[in-house]
């Protein structure tokens, strides 16, 4: 069974941090949650771990109520921040919190060595948290969602790959289809569509605390009607914006002072858009045609969605 948000919803006081949030996170599959910072992300997660309680909503773990003690031995977790304390070192965090799993003392201190080896971070393991760089101490939060891993279905991580260089952020994507391959749900949170490509099976956007797309990437690309987009320096942009919108040729315009920025429509030709501009009776001063990324169609998303 899968993990299950219904209808999620929580406020602070007279802020709405989620509105009816809903996804399935299966096992053997990894799930993206994408949006910017604010959209509630991190408030989902530690919902789903107990750590925020909802004001409605139902969060079920392989049938079992989030809060249950079995549902949370299932789940692993990868906080954005740092959140113990910072004269620990790396190997004694990850041992008091073997042993918080319920793993005998002689158990805790091979799975925090494994844990330490698997990140990297065996040369660092005892040196106070304090002392190591953001990338280091982002890898020891993730070392400690892979502690007693046998017994974990979900792992949630929030914002993991924040603060890590190239290198181990690819170490990391290798990591999570490794987890993926051997049957545990992963979901990954990110401000950025980006990180999640090439990774995740599906995506859950949400902006301002609602879901406004689910399903793959390249639905929505699809759905966007992902193609090209043309920007244009001109004397004149509002006259420029007024002909492109009536041509029928374009999804969208955008003005910015004297630039104006057109989303080309998926069965239209950039080269007639070009073409009207310089038709349309102004000064020119450059202009760029390029292919709109996943990452623009996620920004025009979440644009058309506040």
């Amino acid at each position: 069974m899968p993990l299950v948000v219904r209808n999620l919803h929580k406020r602070y006081g007279r802020v709405t941090a989620v509105q009816g949030v809903s996804f399935e996170l299966r096992e053997g599959s990894v799930l993206g949650l994408v949006g910017p910072n604010g959209a509630g992300k991190t408030t989902t997660i530690k919902s789903i771990l107990g750590f925020v309680r909802p004001q409605a909503g139902e969060i079920l773990v392989d049938g079992l109520p989030a809060w249950s003690r079995e549902a949370r031995r299932k789940l692993g977790y990868v906080p954005e921040l740092p959140e113990a304390p910072l004269w620990l070192t790396p190997r004694r965090l990850l041992e008091l919190l073997a042993e918080m799993e319920g793993l005998p003392r002689t158990e805790a201190r091979r799975e925090a060595e494994r844990a330490l080896e698997e990140l990297g971070l065996v040369d660092h393991a005892d040196k106070r948290l304090g002392a190591l760089s953001k990338g280091l101490r982002k890898r020891v939060l993730i070392a400690q969602s892979l502690l007693n891993i046998e017994a974990k279905r979900y792992i949630l991580m929030d914002e993991p790959m924040s603060g890590l260089d190239p290198e181990w952020v690819s170490r990391l994507r290798g990591l999570i289809r490794r987890l993926r391959e051997q049957g545990v749900g992963i979901l990954v949170s990110s401000h950025l569509l980006r990180e999640l490509e090439g990774l995740a099976d599906e995506v859950v956007i949400i902006s301002r605390g609602r879901v406004v797309y689910k399903g793959g990437l390249e639905e929505l690309a699809a759905r966007m009607k992902v193609g090209g987009v043309v920007e244009a320096r001109v004397s004149d942009a509002r006259r420029v914006a007024e002909v492109l919108r009536s041509s029928g040729l374009v999804e969208r315009v955008e003005v910015e002072g004297d630039v104006v920025r057109a989303w080309v429509a998926r069965d239209a030709d950039t080269s007639s858009v070009v073409k009207l501009i310089y038709d349309a009776g102004v000064n020119v001063l450059s202009v760029e045609a390029k292919r709109v990324s996943l990452e623009d169609a996620y920004r025009r998303l979440v644009s058309e969605a506040r």
